[in-house]
């Protein structure tokens, strides 16, 4: 399955633990994050990136955030993989967006865009949905609209 994966040297912080930052600095750094994450996404740019994608943001540090914290630090990012996408926003319906962290002895980010088709897992159908659950991004694994409602709500 083809992905785009790359690494920026940036520090994500939560943004809504960031109390006492001048307006001015605040505003530099989220500038920074964007722009990056925009100019990479679009010097990685396949053809297939103008279909709908997955991408996952994933944020390594020393320290882990809350889950809460997790997504507001990467908005940034999120803002300037749609810029580089050539998108007038984040919020539209060509992006499942999911956002992860692990432990690192230095801050980056790891960002991870690949196509949004799958497998259905159940009954191998390989049509594009617009609902699916994931199971496995790598394998391109899901599960479509019509085996979602036969799948058990408490299986893991």
């Amino acid at each position: 399955m083809p992905h785009v994966e790359f690494t920026l040297s940036l520090k994500l912080e939560s943004e809504a633990n960031a109390r006492g930052l001048h307006w001015r600095a605040k505003h530099a750094r989220v500038k920074e994050i964007r722009t990056w994450a925009g100019l990479m996404t679009k010097q990685k740019m396949q053809p297939w990136m103008r279909d709908p994608v997955v991408v996952v943001v994933t944020r390594l540090a020393p320290r882990l955030l809350d889950d809460d914290n997790i997504y507001g630090s990467c908005k940034a990012v999120r803002d300037g993989i749609a810029d580089g996408l050539g998108l007038k926003s984040d919020r539209q319906d060509k992006i499942s967006w999911f956002a992860a962290q692990e432990k690192a002895a230095r801050y980056s980010v790891r960002i991870l865009i690949h196509p949004r088709t799958a497998i259905c897992a159940v009954c191998r159908d390989k049509e594009e949905h617009d609902k699916w659950v994931l199971v496995d991004w790598r394998m391109g694994l899901g599960l479509c609209e019509k085996c979602v409602s036969y799948y058990p709500k408490d299986n893991p």
